[in-house]
Formats: C-alpha cells, sequence, structure tokens
C-alpha cells in the first residue's frame, strides 16, 4: 500500500476510522520511501524528473495523466513531451457544479489553462487520448449522496467528490468518464514537502496534503514511493536555495522573505529554476486561500472550503437557493460533527526524514 496511515493491526486510508482506533499516528509514503537514505548525494532535480518519466514508462502500464494546466502538472507535461515520452491518456476535468451556464470559478482556470493549452499543443501529442469531461451536479452528487464519502479522504471540501480516490469509487463506476483499465497508472500533480532547519536539514509531510493520491492505482509525481530519488532531489534542491538566501526556516515556518502568508509552498517551490515559468494564462489562475474572514452563514462547510476556488463555488450554490442536488447533499448529509474533529486535530505527519 502507498499513501496510508500507520497501524498495527492493519494500514488504512481511512483517517476518521484511524483516529478513532489508533494513539499513536503517523502518515506513510510507503516503505521503500521510508528506508531511502535521504543523507546520500542526490541526483539534480531536473535530471531526476527525467528519470522517473523514463521509469513510469519502462512500468508498461497504461499511463494516465491528470491535467490541470498548474505549474506542477506542466512541470510534468512539458517534461515528458521535451523527451519524447508519451502518456496513453490526458484527462482534464471541468468544474460545473451549477451547469453549463455558469463560467465562473474553477471552470474558469481550468478552461484557460488546461483545455485551451492542450488544444495549443496537441500537434505535440498526435498519439495520445485526450478526455476532457464535466463534471456536473448529478456527478458531485454520487459522492456527496453517500454519507460515508467523509471516510474515504483526508480533506472534506466540495471539490473532493472530484479527487480521485472518490471519483473511482462513486462516480467513475456510474458514469464510466474513463475506461477502467486495471494495470494502468493515474499520474497527479506534485505535493511537495516542508523543507526546514532542525539542527540539520530535515522535511516532512502532513497527510492533508494527499487529497488526490491515496487510492492504489494513483501516484504523486514528486513523491512516489517507488521513486523516493525525485524527492530526494526536490528537497535538496530547496536546501541548497534557503542555504543560498540565509535562510534556516523552521517546520511550517512561514518563509516571510520569500513570500507571505498562503502562498508560502508555491513560492518556496518557485525558487527552482525548473519552476520558472509562466503558465499559459498566469491572470486566470486562482489565490490558493480566501483570507477574508466573512462566510454568509456560520455553518461550519464554510471553514473546510478554504481556497477561492471551492468558497465561490459554495457562494454560488448557496445564492442559487434549490439547483444544486450535491450541494445540499453536501452540506446536510455530511457528518459534519465528525469531519470538525478531524479540522481541529490538524495534519497527521510523515515521519521526520533527515537531509544531512
Amino acid at each position: 500500500m502507498k499513501y496510508f496511515y500507520q497501524s498495527l493491526s492493519q494500514p488504512t486510508q481511512d483517517r476518521i476510522s484511524y483516529r478513532q482506533n489508533n494513539k499513536d499516528l503517523l502518515f506513510k509514503i510507503g516503505d521503500e520511501f521510508e528506508k531511502y537514505d535521504f543523507t546520500q548525494k542526490p541526483l539534480s532535480f531536473k535530471e531526476a524528473i527525467e528519470n522517473r518519466l523514463v521509469q513510469l514508462k519502462e512500468t508498461g502500464k497504461y499511463l494516465r495523466f491528470w491535467f490541470s494546466g498548474g505549474k506542477d502538472s506542466r512541470l510534468i507535461l512539458d517534461s515528458a513531451i521535451r523527451m519524447n515520452i508519451k502518456f496513453d491518456e490526458i484527462v482534464i476535468v471541468r468544474h460545473r457544479l451549477l451547469g453549463p451556464d455558469y463560467t465562473l470559478g474553477p471552470w474558469v482556470e481550468i478552461q484557460a489553462n488546461a483545455v485551451e493549452y492542450i488544444s495549443e499543443i496537441k500537434s505535440s501529442l498526435p498519439d495520445t487520448k485526450i478526455t476532457i469531461f464535466d463534471f456536473l451536479d448529478e456527478d458531485f452528487n454520487l459522492v456527496f449522496g453517500n454519507p460515508d464519502w467523509i471516510h474515504h479522504t483526508p480533506t472534506w471540501y466540495i471539490n473532493t467528490a472530484m479527487e480521485q480516490q472518490v471519483f473511482y469509487r462513486y462516480v467513475n463506476p456510474v458514469k464510466n468518464f474513463v475506461e477502467d483499465i486495471a494495470d494502468r497508472i493515474d499520474i497527479v500533480g506534485s505535493t511537495n514537502p516542508h523543507v526546514y532547519w532542525n539542527n540539520g536539514w530535515k522535511f516532512v509531510y502532513v497527510d492533508l496534503q494527499f487529497s488526490q493520491s491515496m487510492y492504489d492505482t494513483c501516484e504523486n509525481f514528486l513523491t512516489s514511493p517507488s521513486y523516493p530519488e525525485i524527492a530526494h532531489a526536490y528537497a535538496s534542491a530547496i536546501q541548497q536555495q534557503l542555504e543560498s538566501r540565509d535562510l534556516r526556516p523552521t517546520r511550517f515556518e512561514e518563509y516571510d522573505r520569500i513570500s507571505p502568508g498562503n502562498q508560502r509552498l508555491r513560492s518556496v517551490r518557485g525558487m527552482l529554476p525548473e519552476y520558472q515559468f509562466e503558465i499559459h494564462k498566469p491572470s486566470f489562475e486562482w489565490p490558493k486561500v480566501f483570507m477574508d474572514s466573512w462566510r454568509p452563514t456560520n455553518d461550519y462547510f464554510w471553514r473546510v472550503n478554504e481556497s477561492y476556488k471551492s468558497f465561490l463555488n459554495c457562494l454560488m450554490c448557496y445564492y442559487s437557493q434549490g439547483k444544486s442536488t450535491a450541494f445540499n447533499s453536501y452540506t446536510t448529509l455530511t457528518d459534519w460533527d465528525t469531519v470538525k474533529k478531524e479540522i481541529d486535530f490538524g495534519g497527521i505527519l510523515s515521519k521526520e526524514f533527515d537531509l544531512s
């Protein structure tokens, strides 16, 4: 198993039940990752990216790449095209919770930076299947109409319905948006480790970062259980950049001299040359977190929808009363008392990995 919670009895991806039944909590990437020596000399980040793409291709499995148009997925796709490594399929999901008449919110970002970008470079992908579909109210409701959905994710915002671990469990068996190919790898964007100084350079992960990856066929590109060298290369490159700026942040410090507030990990990632490019239409990218404290009501679901994208989806649904069955299911059928306990508890850490 990969991306799971370690238990003495049986590893699990059900965070809620895990917390109810265990006192010593640990999130694990995978056994091979945990055993890897991160103090050895790393590869360059560019070399590790290229090696990882070759390794994925050499598995012989069907490679399905979930493309959002953001910097992580662009880094993966552009590197693959440069190396002439073909994905079997590229999937783009457009958020259409209130139907085709609503073109606000996350739909705009995906349309501009994923759909339009793929359209422009399609000649570079002659043998790759391109799958683009709209995720509608009925699709969201296939998730939120089942109150047990909260057990199959470490996050509970409204766009969770499109994350692979719930998409494959609740939606695709009904809608068949993508073919059920058993011998496949679902490649998703990247999770960046928190690199910090604590009597030496170290890094750590938090389970909440893996909302897209906790499904048996999913593979987080930068945090691969089978190729820890790529996480090592990334973390070491970040370490070098921090040292060159005379920065020794503590764990989860805000790196304010790089960029304050909620863009922290994005800004740290942006120190690396490999990430110093513009996405297709940067003006259409939404900020990560909606910082304003105002919310229409005191209902708890607002708290877990912190990003602009998920907040705007909820806001449009809230003020379009009766137009979204899924939003009604989400707000009324979800066990928010249980979710609140998880949010109040906070993230569950991985082990602390030594870089030096």
